[in-house]
C-alpha cells in the first residue's frame, strides 16, 4: 500500500502540469530529480521493509507496473475530459451568440 500510494502520488503531478498528453511539456530537470531520488528510496524502503514488512523485488515490480497502467489510463481520460468540457463551452458560446 505504501509503495503504491507514493508511486501513483508522484504520477499524478505529470499529469496534472499540463492540459494535453503528459509528454507535451517536458518537465523540469529538479521535478524528475526530486521524483526519481524519492521513488528509489521509496522502492528501496518498501523493498526491504524499512518501519514495515519487506515487500520484495517481485511485488515491487508489480506495484509499479499497476501504477504505470493507471497513469496512461488516467492520462487518456484527462484527455477525453478537456475535450468534452471543450465541447460544452463552445456550444453553450454558440447558444449564448444566437439568443
Amino acid at each position: 500500500m505504501y509503495l503504491k500510494l507514493s508511486v501513483a502520488g508522484h504520477l499524478t503531478i505529470f499529469l496534472t502540469r499540463t492540459q494535453g498528453p503528459f509528454w507535451s511539456i517536458r518537465p523540469a530537470k529538479i521535478l524528475w530529480i526530486a521524483v526519481l531520488g524519492t521513488q528509489i528510496l521509496a522502492t528501496l524502503i518498501a523493498v526491504y521493509g524499512v518501519f514495515m514488512t519487506p515487500l520484495g523485488w517481485g511485488w515491487a515490480l508489480l506495484v509499479w507496473g499497476y501504477a504505470l497502467v493507471w497513469f496512461l489510463v488516467n492520462d487518456r481520460v484527462k484527455l477525453l475530459t478537456y475535450w468534452l468540457l471543450s465541447l460544452l463551452r463552445s456550444r453553450r458560446r454558440r447558444r449564448l451568440n444566437m439568443a
